[in-house]
């Protein structure tokens, strides 16, 4: 099956079974974007998920307003693990090229969420 069918309320599509509306809509909408930008699906979600759209209460002036799904997903996953040794590493900060700026963390959530999304989302462009 290549196309989208109902199937008992919920709905295949390429190669996917069991969606529901919400999750056959989010396909639809990833692969579209795709498309249009003319990038890779997986480019495309890894910058639509590092993009700060949750907005969060109580940051500093200074900080960037909102936190990302990617953000609330690795530090959720790798809680306070820390870097060995008391290590402080740098790990770039910002929307844009305009706005970017390095900070430096001892956390491995804040490392691994901030680094290699920001450099992916950069080169997919």
């Amino acid at each position: 099956m290549d196309t989208t069918e109902e199937l008992s309320g919920t709905y295949f599509y390429h190669g996917h079974a069991n969606l529901s509306n919400q999750e056959l809509f989010g396909l639809i909408f990833i692969e579209s974007l795709s498309n249009h930008l003319g990038l890779d699906t997986t480019a495309t979600v890894l910058i639509i998920t590092g993009q700060p759209y949750i907005p969060v209460p109580g940051k500093m002036v200074t900080a960037i307003p909102g936190t990302s799904v990617a953000s609330k997903l690795s530090r959720a996953l790798l809680k306070q693990a820390k870097l060995p040794f008391g290590l402080r590493a740098w790990t770039p900060v910002g929307k844009s090229f305009n706005t970017l700026t390095m900070r430096k963390t001892t956390k491995w959530a804040a490392l691994i969420d901030m680094s290699p999304l920001l450099d992916m989302q950069w080169q997919s462009y």
